[in-house]
């Protein structure tokens, strides 16, 4: 039986697909670059299968219950576990979603409320995969969102089993095998099966879908504030997905309660209605999953509950399926009773429009930043530190004055779960209305920023959503992490009802020219007797009377300065007008004169005197010897330059000087399109 599928529509909707650790992909490659296409072309016709060195059996790490117990995994492919392996049944659905001994049900929860969508699963899942003998090759592929592009990873299909059995994901039939190997890529993704336990759904569902997402928590008490029932209803008209979970300690996960749901475990929620009794009575239901596949709600609207008795029988036989399926249907009054956190991954942003505004398109803005310890993390809003944070300046300036716009602002921090499973910070932004826009590329102050409208819901979420309405005006967003000592990358979307103006508020990128009239000491090249021209005299070239890198390298040596042979010729071609490779006398001043101007700069700094500036020293620093530079080419610097304990020794320090003026000045050869700060930062390690 074959099961391919043609390409799908939304595969030409989607935009650009990277493969994983591509260039500008936004993750780190790991091995070449694996073109899905090309390897099966390459396996079929040598007449082998597909083996991923990039996610080696021998080498990945498996679930912490799997390690522990010592068993004896064998990596078999499907044709090795069954003779009639399918890819896909007569279609993906949510009941091939069957967690095994993996604790990502975050994931499958996820995945579970994706299979709603086929559209969006033709995408994820893309079509022309099979095991039919002349196409299959042991490799298949399968699409992730990552931070606003989409990744495509390949994968082999060695799937971990025990005595002949899948261990992990299982789909209701046995021998379709879609969810066990897109559960084997999402582990990839995130380099190990270990690190994908554990996760809110939301966090899957952005992945899946790229969409914006919503938590809340302490549902019983916000329920009044917030109208979760309506907020449900209209997510599920709108084809948003949404997930459930009892929040518990550690010593509770996935512990049963005696009403048979498990605390500390995610679900999906995959339908809701209203329906009448034949008495008349009005119930507000929700259909939740355990992605288990099995553990069900034992209450009213249970599966043998006698409340099912209370509709008519055609409704009863359209909603109730009596299996032990892990699906149950729970009245909304018990869910909030019972249920601690309530998650919404929303593609159809319409859902957060007003009856007026059902025309109208949305604007997206994608910014990408970061926080960085000491340079651009400067905590909560009411620490002394916080405008040290990234800084956006937003415009608004529609032809109606009198109205009113709606936002909508998503904050996401990236990587935290692929760089060694580390924890969500704790995160969130504030918004500030400004009287005008400040001066070009001049950071605020907090003077400037008095007037605060806004703050999101400060929480330890991957992503965090507001929505607010502004009229016309200038606004200032802060992004800001709690803990002002981590460093984590984020990704900030905007999406507007109305033509905005985003860009990031940070200095100028630039030689600052310097002031004239502040007394400033110098070397006299006029001074005949001066002993630095004895010293240049000591070691030039007889005949031209000029010194290379090798004898300015000799002159620092025995001045008591060792540079590398690497500082020493960037020394050299900073000042070398002609390009010859050598200094005259007066290109030997002029640069001498520098060193002891960079120099002079970096005492000021080095308080202690440790022949070391900290990060938070390097901007001032810089600005002193008239370097003006934003906070991503300080963090780029540092990894550049600095001495991995985040700060920057005086001979780096030169170094950057150096390297820094002379981009600057190489800027205006450049016949490219990027800006500046961009220029630099990709030729930086150069």
């Amino acid at each position: 039986m074959s099961d391919k599928r043609g390409i799908s529509d939304g595969e030409k909707q989607m935009g650009r697909i990277y493969m994983l650790g591509e260039k500008h992909s936004g993750l780190k490659p790991r091995g070449p670059l694996q073109n899905y296409e090309k390897l099966k072309k390459h396996c079929i016709e040598n007449g082998v299968l597909f083996e991923d060195s990039q996610f080696d059996p021998e080498k990945v790490r498996m679930a912490e219950n799997i390690e522990q117990a010592k068993i004896k995994i064998e990596w078999l492919r499907p044709t090795e576990i069954t003779n009639s392996p399918l890819f896909i049944g007569q279609n993906e659905d949510r009941f091939d979603v069957n967690q095994g001994t993996l604790g990502d049900c975050w994931f499958l929860a996820a995945l579970a409320n994706v299979t709603l969508n086929s559209e969006l699963m033709q995408f994820i899942v893309p079509g022309d995969q099979s095991f039919d003998h002349d196409d299959y090759a042991g490799i298949f592929h399968f699409r992730f969102w990552q931070y606003g592009r989409w990744i495509d990873i390949v994968v082999d299909d060695k799937l971990p089993t025990y005595d002949g059995e899948l261990i992990y994901v299982k789909a209701k039939d046995s021998n379709v095998f879609w969810t066990a190997l897109l559960e084997k890529a999402y582990a990839k993704l995130y380099i190990s099966y270990a690190n994908i336990e554990g996760g809110l759904v939301s966090e899957a569902l952005e992945d899946l879908t790229g969409g914006l997402s919503e938590s809340y928590f302490e549902l019983k008490k916000n329920n009044e504030a917030f109208n979760f029932f309506d907020m449900m209803q209209i997510s599920f008209m709108k084809n948003s997905f949404m997930g459930c979970a009892i929040l518990a300690g550690s010593g509770e996960i996935e512990k049963k309660r005696d009403d048979g749901l498990y605390a500390g475990h995610a679900y999906s929620i995959t339908d809701i209605v209203e329906e009448k009794t034949m008495f008349g009575e009005l119930y507000k239901l929700l259909r939740i999953r355990n992605p288990w596949g099995r553990g069900e709600w034992n209450g009213d609207w249970s599966d043998y509950s006698k409340m099912w008795d209370y509709l008519q029988d055609t409704k009863r036989q359209e909603l109730l399926s009596r299996k032990e399926d892990g699906e149950f249907w729970m009245q909304f009054e018990q869910f909030i009773e019972d249920y601690t956190l309530l998650e919404f991954c929303h593609m159809d942003l319409d859902i957060y429009k007003r009856s007026q505004d059902v025309t109208t398109s949305w604007e997206k803005h994608l910014l990408e930043g970061a926080w960085v310890a000491q340079v651009s993390s400067g905590g909560l809003p009411d620490n002394e530190d916080f405008l040290k944070n990234p800084q956006y300046i937003l415009s608004l300036n529609d032809e109606d004055t009198s109205k009113v716009h709606r936002l909508l602002i998503g904050l996401m921090q990236k990587n935290r779960r692929i760089q060694n499973n580390q924890p969500a910070l704790t995160i969130g932004f504030a918004i500030f209305s400004l009287e005008e826009i400040p001066e070009k590329k001049q950071l605020l102050s907090q003077d400037s920023l008095k007037n605060r409208i806004f703050v999101s819901r400060i929480q330890c979420v991957k992503q965090i959503t507001g929505h607010l309405d502004l009229s016309n005006g200038i606004y200032c967003i802060v992004p800001f992490a709690e803990n002002s000592s981590s460093s984590c990358e984020f990704l900030l979307r905007i999406f507007s009802s109305v033509h905005i103006d985003v860009e990031e508020n940070d200095e100028e990128v630039k030689l600052i020219e310097p002031d004239m009239s502040l007394e400033r000491d110098h070397v006299d090249s006029s001074t005949l007797d001066n002993p630095i021209r004895e010293i240049f005299k000591n070691h030039a070239d007889e005949k031209n009377e000029e010194i290379s890198w090798k004898e300015l390298h000799s002159i620092l040596q025995k001045s008591g300065t060792t540079f590398s042979r690497e500082i020493c010729r960037s020394m050299v071609a900073l000042v070398d007008s002609d390009r010859s490779g050598t200094l005259n006398i007066h290109e030997f001043f002029h640069l001498w004169e520098q060193l002891l101007f960079w120099r002079g700069a970096f005492g000021t700094f080095d308080f202690d005197n440790s022949n070391c500036i900290s990060a938070s020293e390097l901007r001032e620093a810089l600005r002193s010897v008239n370097i003006q530079v934003t906070n991503r080419i300080i963090d780029m610097l540092l990894i550049r330059f600095g001495n991995g304990e985040g700060g920057m020794e005086m001979q780096d320090f030169i170094h950057c000087c150096i390297k820094l003026n002379m981009m600057i000045e190489n800027y205006s050869n450049y016949k490219g399109e990027s800006s500046l700060e961009e220029w630099l930062l990709d030729t930086i390690y150069s």
